[in-house]
């Protein structure tokens, strides 16, 4: 892969280098991104009346400033339309997936984060169900258990699907927080016929005894690539903005703009398929030096 067709994956529509922007999750930030020539990465939710729509959180607490803790599930789709109308236009998944097809080139995918407690048979059959009406190629499905990864696969082998691979110490800590989606490289590689790729996240740099670890490395490159495997990584700074950081996981590389530069570099050496950043500008002016 040429150092140029790194994918810059956005992170749920937000782009702190911008300023005012458009708010986070909103068809508005999603709409212009794409148009830049960025894939997405999003997360989905099931309203009450099930309407799949791309919205990070469980609740309704950061879009309402505390004032409303309601559960995304407890909410008509109408609704919470007009409580998100504050920050922009509510996006459904259908509606986003015709957004991604019209704005993506070929060379192009974007991310969709199911998260665990979506993973059942209702949640999954829907998505299908809407996934089985697009063109797979411009999708990955990631951070998916072992067993839902072979749900898919047997109900369309055509849908790419990536593991979510993460440092021992990262599954120890966090594994039981986001469902046991979590796996090793050894799993990866054990399990590796059911996936696409592997969605590398690492969490911070100190394993359990203070010694410096690292799982962005030319061995772990190496490794995926044996079995045949596309690779995205998740840039430091995911683990040092985002809402409802688990235990210490902010990540010591995003402390400032000029030490994130200097590990985003380290690993845009590495050649990732694609790469989920906070700051798809930044990256892109990166990836023309690398």
């Amino acid at each position: 892969m040429q150092k140029d067709k790194t994918i810059i994956l956005t992170h749920r529509g937000l782009d702190p280098d911008k300023g005012e922007y458009f708010g986070e999750s909103s068809y508005e930030a999603f709409d212009d991104q794409l148009r830049r020539g960025f894939g997405i990465e999003f997360d989905i939710r099931f309203t009450k009346d099930r309407v799949p729509i791309a919205l990070h959180d469980k609740t309704i607490e950061r879009i309402t400033h505390g004032k409303d803790s309601r559960l995304v599930s407890e909410i008509s789709c109408e609704e919470l339309t007009e409580i998100f109308s504050s920050q922009g236009t509510l996006v459904t998944i259908p509606n986003l997936f015709s957004l991604i097809e019209k704005n993506t080139s070929d060379a192009t995918w974007s991310a969709l984060h199911v998260k665990h407690d979506h993973q059942n048979e209702s949640d999954l059959n829907t998505l299908l169900e809407i996934l089985n009406k697009t063109d797979y190629s411009k999708y990955i499905i990631f951070d998916t258990s072992i067993a839902i990864a072979k749900y898919i696969r047997e109900k369309n082998p055509s849908i790419q699907i990536f593991a979510s691979v993460a440092h021992p110490y990262d599954i120890k800590r966090f594994n039981s927080a986001v469902g046991g989606t979590l796996l090793s490289l050894k799993e990866l590689e054990e399990h590796s016929a059911i996936f696409s790729g592997a969605w590398l996240d690492e969490w911070d740099k100190l394993d359990e005894h203070n010694n410096q670890k690292k799982l962005y490395t030319t061995d772990t490159f190496n490794r995926v690539r044996l079995k045949g495997l596309k690779i995205a990584v998740v840039s430091p700074e995911l683990h040092g903005t985002s809402p409802n950081l688990l235990g210490n996981e902010s990540h010591p590389d995003a402390v400032n703009k000029d030490v994130l530069t200097a590990r985003m570099q380290e690993i845009l050496q590495l050649e990732p398929d694609a790469y989920c950043t906070d700051y798809p500008d930044h990256v892109k002016n990166l990836l023309t030096n690398v």
